[in-house]
């Protein structure tokens, strides 16, 4: 049973945005990592990609969002001292509202996880109509579609870019890509479906076992 997105369907970014990095941020065309700090994450490759990228695209930024975990700051000032610009750009936890708006805004998501047990941050980016760059893996498979709402790629740099590229130069193919992902999101992933798929399972667990009667008086 896979599980719904976790997002804020709250008010406008305008009304929510105080932070002044954030505020920036939603104002640029980027690329979104969203997740742990640790590099089966991805995120090393997804700085290289990123490296890469901005060597042919001088205007799309990378907005790296999570706990921040070793050294991310620096390394992130490291990325930006050899771009010789500030593109990318970290968010240190941000609140449920923020982070759903910084998914909305994003051009794509990018998170090249090699381990992953279902990928909610896909779910997630899906529902709010932006397309996914992910690594090609059987349980990825089972949430995007190579092509469809989403680019599989294979695990190197070159590859990530690849995709990442393809989406800033076809923006109409890649907001088709969004839309298919969100139609996915509301007819697979929503909570609706998810409860009710949960609750079949239990309801099937318990018709395959014997329980004695227990009155309400009882139990309590």
């Amino acid at each position: 049973v896979p599980y719904g997105p976790i997002l804020d369907s709250g008010q406008p970014a305008a009304t929510l945005v105080k932070d002044e990095t954030a505020a920036n941020v939603l104002k640029k065309r980027y690329i979104l990592y969203l997740g742990r700090m640790v590099s089966e994450k991805g995120y090393p490759v997804l700085f290289d990609a990123f490296r890469q990228l901005c060597s042919e695209r001088h205007d799309i930024s990378l907005v790296v969002v999570g706990n921040e975990e070793q050294g991310m700051v620096d390394q992130l000032t490291m990325l930006n001292d050899e771009l010789g610009d500030t593109r990318a750009v970290f968010i240190n936890t941000p609140s449920q509202a923020i982070k759903t708006q910084l998914i909305k805004n994003a051009h794509a998501l990018c998170v090249p996880s090699s381990i992953e047990s279902l990928g909610g941050v896909y779910i997630e980016a899906m529902a709010c109509g932006v397309p996914v760059v992910a690594l090609d893996l059987p349980v990825i498979r089972c949430v995007v579609e190579h092509g469809h709402d989403g680019l599989l790629t294979d695990n190197s740099a070159e590859s990530v870019k690849s995709a990442l590229l393809w989406l800033i130069d076809h923006p109409e193919k890649a907001r088709q890509m969004g839309l298919a992902g969100k139609a996915k999101a509301e007819s697979r992933f929503h909570w609706s479906t998810v409860t009710e798929q949960i609750l079949q399972v239990y309801h099937s667990a318990c018709e395959s076992r014997s329980y004695p009667a227990v009155s309400k008086s009882s139990a309590l």
